[in-house]
């Protein structure tokens, strides 16, 4: 291999261990939320309002600022996506009503939104993290990424639900398509296109945690 070739091959590495960090910190702390507060999900434990999220955050992490419902300033000023274009949701000094952001002490960023009521079918939330805050290169799927967590502190793709990754049948609407399928679609669909790095995760939880991409 070439040395250009080696030194984004460490790069991509080393953006999957920071993910991977993160993912992995959020889902022990969903879990433990979970067990403290003798809850059979994360609806029962309450995680269902902005001010829960704020608490939740706190307890759990090591919060160095305190974003609120702005992206800035703990997330960079513009985002491209893998495709060059700059399309997606994550928009400096833009209100992001559904998260409450964070950067901590890892030097991670993150946007975290509460079990919606209103959602029933999925009881999910939103997470956005960018694993080095407002450090380059600011792309979706490199080093910024968005996804769902679920109502039994799992973090996937849109769609693939505590229930589907059970039992394949009732994947999106019984469309046949199994969790790895709809984790291929949501890269090629979305993943590639938005500067969010939206469901990029599910090709890496695919890929056995390779940034093949």
């Amino acid at each position: 291999m070439t040395v250009p070739a080696l030194m984004q091959n460490h790069q991509r590495k080393t953006y999957v261990t920071q993910l991977h960090k993160v993912y992995n910190e959020m889902q022990q702390a969903f879990l433990q939320e979970i067990t403290d507060k003798n809850a059979l999900n994360l609806k029962e434990a309450g995680l269902t309002s902005d001010e829960a999220v704020v608490n939740f955050m706190k307890k759990h992490f090591k919060v160095i600022q305190d974003c609120e419902d702005k992206f800035e300033p703990c997330f960079a000023d513009d985002y491209s996506s893998m495709d060059g274009s700059k399309r997606g949701a994550l928009t400096n000094g833009t209100r992001n009503p559904y998260s409450s952001c964070y950067a901590i002490a890892s030097g991670a960023s993150v946007c975290l939104g509460f079990i919606s009521e209103e959602n029933e079918e999925q009881l999910s939330g939103a997470l956005y993290v960018d694993i080095n805050g407002q450090k380059g290169p600011n792309i979706g799927g490199r080093d910024m990424f968005s996804m769902r967590y679920y109502n039994d502190g799992s973090i996937d793709v849109y769609k693939v639900t505590p229930e589907c990754r059970v039992n394949s049948a009732s994947c999106d609407g019984g469309s046949g398509a199994g969790p790895k399928e709809i984790r291929e679609s949501r890269y090629s669909e979305t993943c590639v296109k938005l500067n969010n790095g939206d469901d990029c995760i599910g090709k890496l939880i695919n890929d056995n945690w390779e940034m093949n991409y």
